[in-house]
């Protein structure tokens, strides 16, 4: 399931609130306050580091991807929606960018740890990479046609 069906990005107010409180409306519950969130077990995260590309590192514990785009006007589409997002919900990352590659490390400053708002954050990552992927598999395909 996509993020924008899990919460309904469009219809977000664009205000300041965390994440999570976006979660808490979006799925009709209260998670409480932050440390709430802080993930201590790779068991616990929904986006499993197998599946997903993510590395998961300690001190101070965050999650790690490097993208891999095969052109410069696909990297820019990435790391524009990805800000656009991250200003959005005010909460950031931190991006470097090598060439063609988006080395992307997420964690919450605020408690030096792994938190349901990077979880989300990483899922819009994720979204924002397939759909790129696509978009070029596309392109390439009607280029070979």
């Amino acid at each position: 399931m996509r993020l924008s069906e899990i919460i309904n990005l469009e219809n977000m107010e664009n205000d300041n609130r965390n994440v999570g409180s976006y979660a808490e409306r979006a799925l009709g519950t209260s998670f409480g306050s932050l440390s709430k969130f802080t993930i201590r077990d790779e068991s616990e995260m929904p986006v499993q580091i197998d599946s997903s590309s993510w590395s998961r590192y300690e001190n101070p514990e965050r999650l790690y991807r490097i993208f891999k785009f095969d052109s410069f006007k696909s990297m820019l589409y990435f790391i524009n929606e990805s800000l656009k997002e991250q200003e959005r919900i005010n909460h950031h990352s931190k991006m470097t960018i090598d060439h063609l590659d988006v080395s992307v490390e997420i964690y919450t400053k605020d408690v030096n740890a792994i938190t349901e708002s990077d979880l989300i954050l990483s899922k819009f990552f994720n979204e924002i990479y397939e759909d790129v992927e696509y978009i070029e598999r596309e392109r390439h395909e009607s280029r070979n046609d």
